[in-house]
């Protein structure tokens, strides 16, 4: 997770501890066993720190990395992506995703670069027919699970259409149009989508994250739970459980990975910050969502009413209607804490997580151009103004 020499690296497929001596990369499909090279005195002993601050924290659960427990009860419209490209009867989870209406899961556009031409067909089939019919058949989409694997391909979901941003590009290793919709080849009518943020902004600019009404979100994913996410060295890769956690929203003048030019564009991104804690390879594509209650006042009242149809809205069906999604996650750079952008040193051992993600309120018509060919919304009795909250 990092913006190493290669752009596309930093996206949330690597996990990565950076130091003076470079970034240490750990592959987003890793092996049931795998070894790197002996680091660094550095990295040593920024793995010493690490263990040291996850030792402190007690009772916290590792996962993410730090995370807390969750289960897809209290989370119902998470969703597993996974891929079958390497062992047809099994299911490998390789991103998260949210379901955003009845047929379709949102996720991140990098989550698909063992095609990387998808990239480069702003998803116009015609005459390649058979690569969209191998690309559709390598996917599959979980429901209701609490661990990243084993899961058995005939359980999973099909898939029908993958729809890519068209603007993404993968080279750049930005956030800005990191989006992607995985249209099901079943409806899920169990579980009620999470509402996706909209704005009515009358500002010329555009939807900023700073229109956002909370100052801390929460990020849900799969993603790896080991310490290799945060420093490497030898160790086993197990099945992940589901996990949360919270980042601060902030500028993105203070991410490190901002400070070059083109890197973060807030008028289609949100920047995130955190300590100890980290999201890592799987995580790609998870929601970065808030709970409604949390806004604070009467705005927060005025958002509950707006969900929960006191103020004509649509009504909540089920848990899910406490938060509304902000974020698409994307990439991340894990840094020591004396090397962050803007502190010069805090004297606390351990790490920086600053992670992006696509600002879900500036793709809004991108989104329902696609979502409104949901063939499940008008089976659920939904349209595709049900989908977002506008918290105008």
């Amino acid at each position: 997770r990092t913006r190493g020499s290669d752009p596309g690296e930093r996206f949330m497929g690597a996990g990565v501890l950076t130091s003076s001596e470079g970034p240490w990369f750990v592959p987003q499909k890793l092996p049931t066993m795998f070894v790197v090279e002996p680091p660094s005195s550095c990295v040593l002993l920024m793995a010493i720190l690490v263990a040291l601050a996850s030792a402190a924290r007690g009772t916290r659960e590792l996962g993410i990395y730090g995370g807390d427990r969750a289960t897809t009860e209290d989370y119902p419209f998470a969703a597993i992506l996974c891929s079958r490209m390497y062992s047809g009867d099994w299911c490998d989870a390789i991103c998260t995703a949210s379901l955003v209406s009845p047929g379709v899961v949102m996720t991140a556009a990098h989550c698909f670069n063992d095609f990387m031409g998808l990239f480069e067909l702003d998803n116009n089939f015609q005459g390649r027919e058979a690569y969209e019919r191998r690309v559709l058949s390598s996917y599959r989409v979980i429901f209701g699970e609490n661990a990243s694997g084993p899961h058995l391909t005939s359980k999973a979901v099909g898939v029908k259409k993958i729809v890519v941003a068209e603007p993404f590009s993968f080279e750049e290793g930005s956030s800005s149009w990191d989006v992607a919709l995985v249209f099901l080849e079943d409806c899920n009518d169990e579980v009620e989508p999470i509402q996706m943020l909209s704005t009515s902004s009358s500002a010329e600019s555009g939807p900023t994250w700073q229109q956002t009404p909370w100052s801390e979100v929460k990020i849900l994913g799969w993603g790896d739970s080991e310490d290799f996410c945060v420093s490497p060295y030898r160790m086993m890769d197990y099945h992940d459980p589901l996990q949360v956690m919270s980042y601060n929203v902030t500028s993105c003048d203070d991410l490190a990975w901002c400070e070059e030019e083109g890197n973060c564009d807030e008028q289609k991104a949100m920047c995130l910050v955190t300590t100890n804690v980290a999201s890592c390879g799987g995580d790609s594509g998870g929601p970065v969502f808030a709970e409604l209650s949390a806004a604070g006042g009467e705005e927060a009242l005025r958002v509950v009413e707006a969900f929960s149809g006191a103020a004509g809205g649509v009504s909540s069906r089920g848990r899910g209607g406490r938060f509304v999604q902000v974020g698409i996650l994307s990439g991340g750079e894990i840094l020591p804490l004396e090397n962050h952008a803007g502190d010069p040193g805090t004297g606390e051992e351990g790490f920086r997580d600053e992670a992006t993600a696509a600002l879900v309120p500036a793709y809004e018509d991108w989104l329902r151009k696609y979502i409104q060919t949901d063939e499940c919304l008008e089976k659920a009795g939904m349209t595709v103004d049900d989908l977002f909250l506008d918290l105008d």
